[in-house]
């Protein structure tokens, strides 16, 4: 399953935060080595990616690091020009303004313990199963509107992975 992941601005109206000369961009902070905070900075593949590209157009641009819920909310509402690194889907698609090429293309992987019998799953493979997923994250579109696989929902994907080790689980 691929996770399709795009730098993407909200459709706004005129804003203090378009109108300034330098543009504000919220950057998910929990998402490494994509993008993550490192001593209360953006750092990662991603972040690097964009200011790379703002620099190249000629464009000034703050980099804030925030909950990926909350820069979603935040671009959404015009408070932020944008926000990244989210998963286009169906839910999303009308929300939001996407460009054309997607920032770049990751692979979602399904993570259980060592132990488990289950290897290889794929998305109808997990239904009717539990699993641990981050709070407001996409997944891909056909894991995102499958009502028949049952989600624990966390803050932090470190939470996730936590619960792998939880005896029971996943029974």
């Amino acid at each position: 399953m691929k996770r399709i992941l795009s730098l993407m601005f909200s459709l706004l109206s005129a804003t203090a935060a378009h109108a300034a000369d330098t543009i504000v961009i919220g950057a998910e902070d929990d998402w490494y080595p994509y993008a993550g905070t490192v001593d209360t900075k953006p750092k990662g593949m991603a972040v690097d990616i964009v200011r790379q590209a703002f620099q190249k157009a000629g464009v000034a641009v703050q980099l804030q690091s925030m909950p990926y819920a909350r820069c979603m909310e935040e671009a959404k509402a015009g408070r932020i020009f944008g926000c990244f690194d989210a998963a286009r889907n169906s839910v999303l698609e009308p929300q939001y303004l996407w460009h054309a090429k997607p920032l770049f293309i990751a692979r979602i992987n399904v993570y259980a313990n060592k132990d488990a019998a289950d290897k290889g799953l794929t998305v109808k493979n997990l239904e009717g199963k539990t699993v641990a997923v981050t709070q407001d994250y996409e997944y891909g579109e056909a894991f995102d509107t499958n009502s028949k696989i049952n989600r624990v929902v966390s803050k932090h994907d470190v939470q996730g992975f936590r619960l792998v080790n939880i005896e029971n689980t996943w029974k």
